[in-house]
């Protein structure tokens, strides 16, 4: 067993340039890995923030007319908790000879996807 821990000191003495580049890879490997997942959950936990704080919509229904009794239709839907409609119009105009685009938005109640 000494004899083996000798030959293996002396062979990273005699390589060390391989053995640090090999550590280094996986060090750099390891520090690439663990950025990557603290910000996923820092991301996570702040997206999850920000839709409890704005009661961020959980789907959007977009249609060119709806009445009263299609949004009490809707809100009769399992699993549907809130409802809200808001109006909204989108046209294009040419502005300093430009096409620009141009979306007009009534807020609605704003019970959902409020402004943060």
């Amino acid at each position: 067993m000494r004899f083996l821990g000798k030959k293996l000191f002396r062979t990273v003495r005699k390589n060390w340039t391989q053995f640090f580049s090999v550590f280094l890879m996986a060090f750099l490997s390891v520090l690439f890995y663990t950025g990557l997942e603290g910000t996923w959950n820092g991301m996570k936990q702040n997206i999850n923030h920000y839709a409890a704080q704005t009661h961020l919509a959980s789907a959007t229904l977009r249609t060119t007319s709806t009445s009263s009794n299609d949004l009490n239709q809707i809100r009769r839907l399992p699993g549907v908790k809130k409802v809200t409609a808001k109006t909204e119009v989108e046209t294009d105009v040419q502005l300093q000879g430009k096409k620009r685009y141009l979306t007009v938005a009534t807020p609605g109640n704003q019970q959902l996807s409020q402004v943060y």
